[in-house]
């Protein structure tokens, strides 16, 4: 890429997330997630309560929020908690929920995966968990593996 390819394009930077501010962006990144995936009907059913239940896992002491932002705008968001593997109680994990607006690029979920994963290590995490859904982009496997993470296990769903 030359210097001018790098100057036009916008730099983003990942900030711990902040309710009173980016609740807006917060709510449209999370909507439109859960309009595209197989359970969404289920999350958008009751969309005050949906948001009410995004307010306090934002608010959850257990739960670290990570946004994206370029040109002032957030674009892009990542929610994780910390907790004991169910068989290792000793061996901490991740699991995470991220969500990213349209306009947030390629570069956008790099800059906030690489966050994930240091605030995670930051915080005692032993192991990552990365979960890409069927209704994801199919490159986002591929940017996993980048990071060095492996698929280890697939999640089917039925609905009852």
């Amino acid at each position: 890429m030359s210097t001018a390819d790098k100057s036009r394009r916008p730099e983003g930077s990942v900030r711990l997330a902040n309710w009173e501010t980016d609740k807006d962006s917060i709510i449209e990144g999370a909507l439109a997630f859960a309009a595209n995936i197989e359970y969404g009907d289920e999350m958008l059913d009751d969309p005050v309560q949906f948001i009410g239940v995004l307010y306090q896992t934002i608010h959850n002491p257990n739960v670290v929020s990570l946004v994206h932002e370029e040109n002032g705008e957030v674009n892009a968001a990542l929610l994780f908690s910390i907790l004991p593997m169910h068989w290792a109680p000793q061996v901490l994990v991740t699991q995470e929920v991220a969500f990213y607006n349209l306009s947030a690029g390629p570069h956008a979920a790099l800059r906030l995966l690489r966050a994930y994963e240091k605030e995670a290590r930051r915080r005692g995490a032993q192991i990552l968990n990365l979960t890409h859904l069927t209704t994801s982009d199919p490159r986002v496997g591929a940017v996993y593996e980048r990071m060095g993470a492996h698929p280890t296990e697939h999640t089917y769903t039925k609905r009852m």
